[in-house]
């Protein structure tokens, strides 16, 4: 039998409460952290692992980007000063984070397991101007780490 998951709603983590204020790594981190939030949500919710929820939560993107990825990479490369070429690229290594992140959380369900990897790649919260260099740097990064074999 499945018990179902404790704990409570998972809540996303808006890029605007570090905007201007960290670096591009600790950025990436907190968009990485809302998209592992969006996908753990989810499944918990269509394998109903979790009791339904009266405050809702994230609703879902369109059929196509069902953790909203497109717009948090555009609100991160705003926020970075990015290009429409940057922020392609910052959907690109969403996109991969968000698909490795939903493999590793549908083989084992254990929201720490995606967070502590995030949260151990050293962010310097007090780095220069941030870049989206940087940014793609962290994405990148997690996203090799989270993978079983390590690679990209």
């Amino acid at each position: 039998m499945i018990n179902p998951i404790n704990g409570g709603r998972a809540d996303a983590v808006s890029l605007r409460g570090i905007e201007g204020k960290r670096s591009g790594g600790a950025q990436a981190a907190a968009a990485m952290n809302t998209i592992s939030a969006r996908i753990a949500e989810t499944m918990a919710r269509e394998l109903k692992l979790t009791p339904v929820d009266p405050r809702g939560g994230y609703a879902g993107g369109s059929a196509s980007d069902a953790y909203g990825i497109e717009e948090i990479a555009a609100e991160l490369s705003r926020s970075l000063g990015g290009s429409p070429a940057d922020q392609g690229r910052l959907s690109r290594a969403l996109h991969q984070f968000a698909e490795t992140v939903a493999t590793l959380v549908a083989a084992r369900p254990l929201s720490s397991t995606v967070s502590n990897v995030v949260s151990s790649l050293g962010v310097d919260l007090n780095g220069g101007k941030p870049t989206t260099e940087e940014a793609l740097t962290m994405i990148e990064a997690a996203t090799v780490r989270l993978r079983p074999d390590g690679y990209s």
